[in-house]
């Protein structure tokens, strides 16, 4: 496949920092402390096949370069354009960064994950985003509530369940309003008068009447093969089904009066066992005969489970809310196998093999799909991923299953594809970030010896700002070797609870003059990967250039990157590039920098 990344890696970097800028471990403050309790969470780190741990410093710079580089270029587009962009989108995609950052999401602290082999091929990756309690987007996400898991069909091949609180989402929607533009609020603010006016249907009622918990599945029915056009073999009949919590039957009552006022006839359906009640939209003849598949959209509430679901038809909608229907996502025996070990509460995210293997039955049989896509699914052997998320004091825990060993095993599925499109999907599953790895035990061992060297150069700067005095950081033009640096540390004492051989046990390249640099930078890597003073500077400002450096590896082995934030990284050598050595993010200033190579 090769490398073909002049437009991936800006859309994969941009993709992973709004998924970091979102992610639900937002807290107040942004320091070192939270790395103590990231790694506390992390476990053992015995047996790891992968680890890394750091803080993060403003992940929400990269939201912003990203949404403003998407306006540029839609300005630009509509110069030639017959349909130009509306200004008003425009200067909405500009504002996006600001309203993030009100509503707290450039307040991650901190993350970490280990991976670690779990049996029968399959990898458990636990995460850990520290956040504190408080933050308008943590409540948002990480609401105190169960997930409604048990409310998706045992035929979803694609499945989501959150403990998400729909009405903070809108108290949090409307101070953005206000905070942004005012204007746009009070307009909104007379749509809902008049609505209110002319059909009795007040809509703040309505939000303040939704609970905690909101779920969605795609299923897919192998026993109903339907045809569609451009594809060269039937396929499973689909559907959806989508809930939220709701406290009263009031939205499925406004959810008709609305549908009938658009022209939709409405048909209401009897109550179910436990007491649903709803309805449902036939689609006229002419339509419901050009459809290959059943489609009966169907809404319904109910009063045991608390949720009003949204469903493609009548059956999902029922199996979702009564107990006594289909059988159930969780209780499915290739769910249990698949998600043995993991959390049996807490939110809840679902890739099924089936939906690979449909996936790649649809680009091997579809004109004018791209070769990217196809090569991504030319050999579509089982794939599978299951994760669990829980809220706990002071962050939040994810943990998952998968055949992957690593999130860079969904960079190399990004950088096959050579394109965007999937870049948002994969992230979305799976928060990739752009590092490699190996199951090298002795890689692992040494990137460990590397990460406690620099915890306590980490240390020995806290004890030194303490007392007033400057950090330890190595300053360029000052050092001929890093092995001069590392000896002058240990001779004065500043590399406390280390032994000369845990210092010096592996040949260190350091990279001096980062004191400026953002956490994500490297500070020690191991001697194979060669380095110049010429390659830094020649780092793209440009997001969408790269270097490959797998040339600059000597021998086969991997290397050991340990960045200045407390990260550990193993990089293979065919993956190692200067996007993936800088973490995506050029030096802010590389005539500042300067490698210090081991003395020989």
């Amino acid at each position: 496949m090769g490398y073909k990344l002049r437009r991936t890696p800006f859309a994969m970097k941009t993709a992973i920092r709004v998924l970091i800028a979102l992610a639900p471990a937002l807290a107040a403050a942004q320091d070192a402390a939270p790395l103590a309790e990231v790694t506390q969470q992390l476990g053992p780190l015995d047996g790891a096949v992968y680890f890394e741990a750091g803080a993060l410093d403003r992940p929400g710079d990269g939201v912003a370069r990203w949404f403003t580089r998407l306006a540029d270029l839609l300005e630009n587009a509509a110069a030639d354009d017959p349909l130009p962009v509306d200004p008003d989108f425009l200067e909405t995609l500009r504002k996006i960064p600001l309203l993030l950052d009100f509503a707290g999401a450039n307040s991650v602290r901190a993350f970490g994950r280990v991976v670690r082999p779990d049996g029968d091929g399959a990898f458990r990756h636990r995460s850990f985003w520290a956040g504190g309690e408080g933050n308008r987007a943590w409540d948002l996400l990480a609401a105190e509530a169960p997930a409604p898991a048990d409310c998706i069909p045992a035929s979803a091949i694609l499945a989501f369940a959150s403990s998400a609180d729909p009405r903070a989402l809108w108290e949090l929607a409307r101070e953005a309003l206000a905070e942004a533009d005012p204007d746009t609020l009070a307009s909104f603010d007379k749509a809902l008068a008049a609505v209110r006016a002319g059909m009795g249907i007040d809509v703040t009622n309505l939000v303040a009447n939704l609970r905690p918990g909101v779920f969605w599945a795609a299923t897919a029915d192998p026993a109903k093969p339907v045809e569609f056009d451009g594809i060269g073999v039937p396929l499973p009949s689909p559907g959806f089904v989508y809930g939220v919590g709701c406290e009263t039957r009031d939205l499925l009552a406004t959810a008709a009066t609305l549908l009938s006022g658009m022209g939709f006839q409405i048909q209401f359906e009897e109550k179910g066992p436990d007491g649903s009640e709803g309805f449902v939209v036939p689609l006229p003849d002419e339509a419901a005969d050009e459809l290959p598949f059943e489609f009966l959209a169907t809404v319904r509430w109910s009063p045991a489970k608390k949720m009003i679901v949204f469903a493609s038809t009548q059956a999902l909608a029922c199996n979702a809310l009564e107990d006594v229907a289909a059988p159930k996502l969780v209780d499915a025996p290739a769910f249990k196998k698949l998600a043995a070990g993991l959390p049996e509460d807490g939110s809840l995210r679902w890739v099924s093999p089936e939906f690979v293997k449909l996936a790649a039955t649809v680009f091997a049989n579809s004109d004018g799909v791209p070769d990217g896509f196809r090569a991504l699914f030319s050999d579509p052997a089982d794939f599978w991923y299951v994760a669990r998320s829980r809220r706990l004091p002071g962050g939040l825990l994810s943990e998952s299953r998968s055949p992957l060993p690593s999130p860079a095993n969904v960079r190399a599925m990004q950088e096959s594809l050579g394109g965007v499109a999937a870049v948002g999907v994969v992230a979305g599953l799976f928060v990739p970030a752009v590092q490699s790895t190996t199951s090298s035990a002795k890689a692992v061992k040494t990137g460990n010896a590397g990460r406690n060297l620099l915890q306590a150069i980490l240390v020995a700067n806290m004890d030194r700002e303490a007392a007033g005095k400057s950090p330890v950081w190595p300053t360029k033009g000052k050092w001929d070797s890093s092995t001069a640096y590392l000896l002058k540390l240990y001779d004065r004492g500043l590399l406390e609870g280390l032994t000369k051989d845990e210092i010096f046990g592996a040949r260190w390249c350091c990279l001096a003059g980062i004191e400026g640099e953002p956490d994500t930078m490297p500070f020690l890597w191991s001697d194979n990967l060669v380095v110049t003073d010429e390659m830094l500077r020649d780092s793209p400002d440009d997001p969408e250039g790269h270097h490959n450096w797998s040339w600059n590896v000597e021998g086969g082995g991997p290397v050991v990157i340990v960045r200045k934030g407390g990260a550990m990284q193993v990089v293979k050598k065919e993956q190692m590039s200067d996007l993936v050595f800088f973490a995506g993010r050029p030096p802010l200033h590389p005539e500042n920098l300067e490698v210090l190579s081991p003395g020989r």
